[in-house]
């Protein structure tokens, strides 16, 4: 039997705007890579504020020139009326096991939040799973801070909630990711969200981020 193939190129509700997996030709493209790693940066140096310490880079271009080899990012292009296609967000997607889809790394330039791009990536990236690897439970994780609350992480956690997902298991961050435990400012929560993606589970309704 083939394997099912990846969802088609997804045109954004944000006009000019497309979501797609690369070719892994694009690892080589180290222009390209740098700015995914760039956007990635960015986005977790303000969302991870208080958490981590401050100039920690949360990916590398060898980390994603590695995962775009492995076709495990979904980026989205932004082709203006008479410009270059230029990259304004990803997310990093792979095959946990037989039955488990893996999200991660979800990033968008500060001119696109709330425009619905965050959600659209998110979307892309399940039916991504769904079609290629029959997952049938998508999985996203977050770290939270557990000393003060993070504005942020408050509501990114609402927003997945929105979308469908549901805490199921406090993960082990110091066994998960050990090099991350040096940068700590101090104590966390590693939690585990899971979202059925059965058609009857599949409800995004008002997710706009």
């Amino acid at each position: 039997m083939s394997k099912p193939s990846p969802p088609p190129p997804h045109n954004s509700n944000s006009r000019n705007v497309s979501i797609e997996v690369p070719p892994a030709s694009t690892a080589d493209d180290d222009a390209f890579v740098r700015v995914l790693v760039e956007i990635i940066n960015v986005e977790y140096r303000w969302g991870e504020a208080g958490v981590v310490v401050d100039g920690t880079l949360r990916t590398t271009v060898s980390e994603v020139a590695n995962q775009l080899r492995a076709r495990q990012f979904s980026v989205a292009f932004l082709t203006p009326p008479g410009g270059d296609r230029e990259a304004i967000g990803c997310i990093y997607v792979r095959k946990l096991n037989a039955t488990h889809g893996n999200l991660g790394l979800l990033a968008v330039r500060a001119e696109h939040h709330g425009s619905g791009l965050a959600r659209d990536l998110v979307r892309f990236g399940e039916e991504h799973c769904r079609r290629a690897f029959d997952s049938k439970i998508m999985q996203i994780e977050l770290l939270v801070p557990t000393t003060f609350e993070s504005a942020h992480k408050v509501r990114l956690q609402a927003w997945y909630e929105r979308m469908g997902y549901v805490v199921v298991a406090d993960g082990d961050f110091g066994a998960d990711y050990p090099h991350m435990i040096p940068v700590l400012l101090g104590p966390v929560e590693y939690r585990v969200f899971e979202k059925n993606l059965e058609p009857r589970a599949r409800s995004t309704t008002g997710a706009k981020l």
